[in-house]
């Protein structure tokens, strides 16, 4: 096992030796243990989600915002990640109370746990309900297949459920009874528990080295370090800088090649759209045209071909009197220089008279446009 010794403290602590041997902690052993298992009277626990999922990022964002996530002013909390994705992460966090400074300073362990924090490990990737029945005390935790924790000190199992909400509907319990077989239990978690697991539970606040020999020591080793990397970086440094600089050449000679390349592109199709722009702006008025031409036209006159030239309008047809016609298009106010392009001629079969007309037509929308 990683660590000799682990202190379970409840209503009654319990020490666990590394051969398995539990007893009531007594004398210097009690003074260093190298875990702490905590009872649930000694925390807090939660949930919570947070749009980052750097482990820094969320410690800093729960060490900002505690006041407001704890029922109580306490400066110490562990947080252990349930899962995460699309740049999120939920984290359980369990804070722990302040009336806890003055023992976890004289024990300094190295893993400060909650003993919920444990119960994943029993049965990992099971939903289960946990009915702890030690020490004088009833223990209702239920946990996920995340990993997910919630877990309440006393109350009835229904009612628990109901508090849980949908996940622990169909949940199967594990009963627990008496200490022995729990601390048994938690022994067992400790010995098959991953070490990257144990890292949310590290006691950051335990001195490194103990004594005034071991602190002499860590410092000299700790500043030989730091020389021999100054030393090393100064080589280092400059090699490293021009390499990036290297780097940042081709990558702003490429980039700025992807962005004059774009820049042709959008001339390009702009080009093309202010040429489109203007043959379309060339046919509104031949709408307003034909609108007037409805109008002015005498009944019964029939367009066989109508010809737009810039501004200039041809019409060849059939009307039932060519003067009549040439008079009714000289009404028109947008319609000037009304003549006929060729002798008006008549259709025996019809009747009519066949005429070719040529005049000028001002549209507003046509002088606007410039044509």
């Amino acid at each position: 096992m990683l660590f000799h010794s682990i202190l379970y403290h409840g209503r009654k602590s319990r020490l666990v030796d590394g051969d398995g041997r539990r007893r009531a902690p007594a004398g210097e052993r009690f003074k260093r243990v190298g875990i702490l298992v905590l009872d649930k009277r000694h925390y807090f626990e939660t949930k919570k989600t947070f749009p980052f999922t750097g482990a820094k990022d969320i410690r800093s964002a729960v060490g900002m915002d505690i006041s407001s996530m704890a029922p109580f002013k306490t400066a110490r909390f562990l947080v252990g990640r349930i899962a995460g994705g699309n740049g999120k992460t939920t984290v359980n966090i369990w804070f722990i109370r302040p009336e806890l400074s003055d023992t976890l300073e004289a024990l300094s362990p190295r893993l400060i746990i909650p003993e919920s924090a444990l119960l994943p490990f029993l049965d990992p990737g099971v939903g289960k309900i946990y009915d702890i029945c030690a020490d004088g005390k009833n223990l209702l935790a239920y946990v996920g297949a995340d990993r997910r924790v919630m877990s309440m000190d006393g109350g009835d199992l229904v009612s628990f459920r109901r508090t849980i909400g949908a996940g622990a509907k169909d949940c199967a319990v594990t009963v627990i009874h008496g200490m022995d077989e729990y601390l048994s239990l938690l022994r067992g978690v400790l010995e098959r528990m991953p070490l990257k697991m144990m890292s949310p539970f590290v006691n950051r606040d335990r001195a490194l080295l103990s004594g005034p020999k071991g602190n002499l020591k860590w410092s000299l080793a700790t500043a030989a370090a730091l020389i021999c990397l100054f030393i090393s970086l100064s080589f280092l440094f400059p090699y490293f800088a021009a390499t990036r600089l290297a780097s940042e050449d081709k990558a702003l000679s490429r980039n700025l090649g992807e962005v004059l390349k774009t820049r042709e592109d959008v001339e390009y199709y702009l080009n093309r759209g202010e040429g489109l722009a203007k043959r379309i702006n060339q046919y509104p008025y031949k709408i307003e045209l034909v609108r007037d031409l409805n109008v002015l036209l005498p009944a019964k006159t029939r367009i066989r071909k109508l010809a737009i030239s810039g501004n200039m309008v041809e019409i060849r047809g059939a009307t039932p009197k060519g003067s009549a016609l040439l008079s009714a298009l000289g009404r028109g106010e947008k319609i000037k220089n009304v003549r006929f392009i060729s002798r008006v001629r008549k259709d025996p079969k019809t009747g009519m008279e066949l005429f070719s007309i040529s005049f000028v037509y001002e549209s507003r929308l046509n002088t606007e446009a410039g044509i």
